[in-house]
């Protein structure tokens, strides 16, 4: 029984492995491509911004006023595009990338809510 969960437990693992690659790969091939739709150009943006929060956690600065700033300012201006693109972006053209977009933005719903602090 022990060797039956370890084979289970083992192909859990190769499973999460091969959808943490291809994320990894369609947020590469997504890098070069121009988005075509305001659907696009926000989960471009969605990316971006995960990006900066990833660049953040590993290399920013707390003890360093203009680090930390410029991290944050970047942040905020891709919120701000974010916003907009989600304001623009159909219900139709919203759903299919819906839980990819709450993925990288933290998406409450259809609003936006939990990354954009610095609004409130």
């Amino acid at each position: 029984m022990a060797q039956e969960l370890e084979a289970e437990h083992k192909q859990d693992m190769l499973t999460a492995e091969q959808i943490e690659k291809l994320r990894i790969a369609t947020e590469g091939m997504a890098s070069f491509e121009r988005a075509r739709s305001t659907s696009g150009a926000l989960f471009q943006a969605a990316m971006a911004s995960y990006a900066v929060r990833l660049l953040y956690d590993q290399f920013g600065d707390k003890t360093n006023y203009r680090t930390d700033e410029m991290f944050n300012q970047i942040q905020r201006l891709l919120d701000s595009v974010a916003l907009l693109l989600r304001e623009k972006t159909t219900r139709e053209e919203f759903q299919p990338i819906a839980n990819v977009i709450w993925m990288y933005l933290d998406v409450d719903g259809v609003v936006m809510v939990r990354p954009f602090k610095w609004l409130v």
